[in-house]
């Protein structure tokens, strides 16, 4: 076991090395704007479309190498879009399966106590959000709260409401939030992601 001192010493040197490779990261970030502030708008833009175009349409051909057609660039666009929308709406119908899954009673009563067969419904759920979100978006319009209702029996399950949360007999309803915001955090994130991976690929390829 490590003395005290050694155990010390280990603990300003890993302080050090963070902080060195801190600074390294902040030099590379300050030489690639100084980099990019010296080209022309043109070409940056030029750069990011190319950028997208390798990273996003291979990751495409990689999912769906067992096509028998070669699929067009502007169908691959489409697909980055419909997913990166199905993502968002994914993250309101996540928020409803975790609530569920906070309380064992609904794994009991609308489960059959059978937590794998949560977890298939919840994932069904999930991919229709995800890969159908145009339809799961028709099936919420007008409900745009997530509201978990109050019963007899105790809390119930987390549902998608016209009305914010009410008092009932039982007590007041448990909001999770407003969808509308939600999936609007949610697309400003996956966005904010993609763009950090094109100036990241960018950013070597220059």
């Amino acid at each position: 076991m490590p003395s005290a001192p050694a155990a010390e010493l280990s603990h300003q040197r890993g302080g050090a090395f963070s902080w060195i490779a801190m600074l390294m990261a902040a030099v590379s970030v300050a030489r690639l704007v100084l980099d990019l502030a010296q080209l022309p708008v043109a070409v940056v833009l030029a750069g990011l479309l190319r950028t997208y175009v390798v990273v996003f349409h291979t990751m495409f051909d990689v999912v769906f190498f067992w096509l028998p057609v070669a699929v067009p660039g502007w169908a691959k666009d489409i697909a980055v879009a419909h997913v990166i929308i199905g993502g968002a709406a994914q993250k309101a119908e996540l928020v409803t399966v975790l609530a569920d899954l906070r309380h064992p009673w609904i794994v009991l009563h609308l489960h059959r106590n059978s937590r794998a067969l949560f977890w298939l419904r919840a994932c069904g759920r999930l991919a229709f959000a995800t890969l159908a979100w145009p339809a799961w978006l028709w099936r919420r319009a007008g409900k745009p709260h997530l509201v978990m209702g109050l019963g007899s029996h105790g809390p119930g399950r987390v549902a998608f409401s016209a009305e914010p949360p009410q008092r009932t007999p039982h007590g007041r309803e448990i909001g999770f939030g407003d969808v509308r915001l939600i999936i609007l955090i949610r697309l400003l994130s996956i966005l904010a992601g993609a763009a950090a991976i094109l100036a990241v690929n960018y950013a070597f390829s220059i």
